[in-house]
């Protein structure tokens, strides 16, 4: 009876906490229609520090900043929300429109094809399905093998398709863990929210390098106490000051 009161106790808790996640984003989506960014964005805070997040989420944030002329957080939450949603039109297209405003002195350079590849392929569905397929071949392959077993079905000449399902079935669980790893395990890339200085060492009197703007999409990869080692899309590497780089 104990254990039946807490499920229900617990059940009636998530959903009160979910109808008040609604009316915060019911709330939110009226401020924005109304012009008052700033609450809107006020709302959605308090929906992060809450511990909840969605690609939708991550998207709204992005147009209010837009609106707001602040360019690199509406950079920043694009990427975010694009991690979940890597093939969505219109995060790219939002996304495509705020880095055109960016005056950049930075030539992006294209990364080595395979992985070019490799990234456009793993793009092309989100984390969810990717998952979703890889479980599917998994579960067929078990059926048709367990089949073979019980029965003691004579798959011979079905082998070319059984090896082409569990080809299918090894490329879909790697590209199921690579997008898993980009959306939940990999921090390294960050995006610059306020205009920043890019140095050849963790010192300020050391060699300027770029004056970076905001909205500019950098790769993380060392850290010495307020400092960050990054390196820019053009492959060029240097350090820059922690506070005004937020991780995507």
């Amino acid at each position: 009876m104990r254990t039946v009161f807490l499920f229900l106790f617990y059940i009636a808790f998530v959903l009160t906490n979910i109808s008040s996640q609604e009316d915060i984003l019911n709330k939110a989506g009226k401020e924005y229609n109304n012009g008052n960014f700033d609450k809107s964005i006020t709302l959605y805070d308090s929906l992060l520090q809450d511990g909840y997040y969605s690609p939708d989420l991550y998207y709204n944030l992005g147009n209010f900043y837009y609106k707001k002329n602040d360019l690199g957080k509406a950079v920043l939450y694009y990427e975010k929300a694009l991690k979940y949603r890597p093939n969505d039109a219109d995060i790219k297209h939002n996304l495509y429109l705020t880095r055109r405003k960016i005056d950049s002195e930075i030539v992006e350079l294209p990364d080595f094809f395979l992985r070019r590849w490799w990234v456009k392929i793993s793009d092309f569905f989100g984390l969810s399905i990717w998952t979703f397929l890889s479980i599917f071949f998994a579960l067929f392959l078990a059926v048709i093998l367990g089949l073979n077993w019980l029965k003691n079905y004579r798959f011979n000449r079905y082998l070319p398709i059984l090896n082409a399902f569990l080809i299918l079935f090894f490329l879909v669980s790697l590209f199921a863990s690579f997008r898993k790893y980009e959306v939940i395990y990999n921090s390294d890339k960050c995006i610059l929210i306020q205009p920043d200085s890019l140095f050849k060492a963790p010192d300020n009197r050391s060699d300027l390098l770029y004056k970076l703007e905001p909205g500019e999409k950098l790769q993380l990869i060392d850290s010495i106490n307020t400092w960050y080692k990054i390196k820019l899309v053009n492959k060029e590497t240097g350090w820059i000051g922690k506070s005004n780089c937020k991780k995507i």
